[in-house]
């Protein structure tokens, strides 16, 4: 089989399978419906951005805040992963402590919207994985934030 929809069907261990063929849309959803069900769905990312060395939360993540806690409630989500980041400006360790402060802030209020700690998975990289890549120094805005994928 080497095109998209093909299919060919196997009727005894002694028998060569049949030719392949092509089938419509219809039908191999209809043969494949329960495992293509099973499929988990792509994680719904959201980004949360902070200003200028601030760990604190903005009114946009507020407004964000009962979408995300939706996503977590409809998936029955049982891995939330929440990432903090900086822009490059300021000390690795500084930057490093930054963005854990970040992350856990965001952390705290899922939790405190009965999110279980226990499936929130905290990362902090500081300056090391930047969204929009910059010279050492430039204070981007848009690399100040936190991840959360909702799995």
């Amino acid at each position: 089989m080497d095109k998209p929809w093909q299919s060919t069907e196997v009727v005894s261990p002694d028998k060569a399978p049949s030719e392949p063929k092509i089938l419509d849309e219809k039908q191999v959803r209809q043969v494949f419906q329960e495992a293509m069900e099973a499929q988990p769905a792509p994680p719904i990312i959201f980004i949360i951005y902070f200003q200028r060395n601030s760990f604190n939360l903005t009114a946009e993540f507020y407004k964000l805040l009962p979408e995300i806690l939706e996503a977590i409630k409809s998936r029955k989500s049982h891995s939330i992963g929440v990432t903090g980041h900086t822009d490059l400006v300021g000390t690795p360790d500084y930057n490093r402590g930054l963005s854990l402060m970040r992350a856990k802030s965001v952390a705290d209020v899922l939790a405190s919207h009965g999110i279980d700690r226990e499936i929130i998975e905290i990362e902090y990289y500081g300056k090391e994985k930047p969204l929009v890549v910059t010279p050492e120094g430039v204070a981007e805005p848009r690399n100040r934030r936190v991840e959360i994928v909702v799995r």
